[in-house]
């Protein structure tokens, strides 16, 4: 395991990282960041454990609270009744208290580090700059079978004496 990767993606999280949901993207941060845990720390004033733990309501509210202000930073393609949604923090709260699905799957890309890992841009422009990537060879298998009289079909695939 790659320690500076892990530091990279620690500080991805602490930024945000935009993730995609079905046809919508939301910009969030890593439940680690420093601001989730102050936005925790808020949310936590003045309530007591033992209403949390016996009250499922205020816990989920104390949950969308805490998403709202410390993980949540952005979103794309957010609309209601056909209007765009912005993206403040009542309408982060309505949306996360509405759509379920949205506050599971975003609380869960927030807890996985994997989220926030950088893809190797470079490794990936390498394949499509013909630098020995694999843009490159599949170019050189085409212009070796069309300087062998290969025709092409459709597919481009070469075809053989009919």
């Amino acid at each position: 395991m790659e320690l500076t990767k892990l530091a990279e993606a620690a500080e991805q999280g602490q930024e945000g990282v935009w993730v995609e949901f079905e046809d919508s993207r939301f910009k969030i941060r890593s439940t680690t960041s420093k601001a989730y845990r102050k936005a925790i720390q808020k949310a936590a004033k003045g309530k007591s454990n033992h209403k949390l733990t016996k009250d499922l309501e205020a816990a989920e509210d104390f949950g969308i609270e805490a998403m709202a202000d410390g993980l949540l930073l952005d979103w794309e393609n957010i609309t209601d009744n056909g209007v765009q949604l912005e993206c403040n923090r009542a309408n982060r709260i309505r949306v996360l208290k509405i759509a379920a699905p949205i506050r599971d799957f975003l609380a869960q890309a927030a807890q996985d580090y994997t989220t926030f890992e950088r893809e190797d841009e470079e490794e990936d422009s390498a394949t499509f700059r013909g630098d020995g990537g694999m843009a490159s060879e599949v170019g050189e298998a085409a212009g070796t079978a069309d300087r062998q009289g290969g025709k092409r079909g459709r597919s481009g695939s070469p075809k053989g004496p009919a």
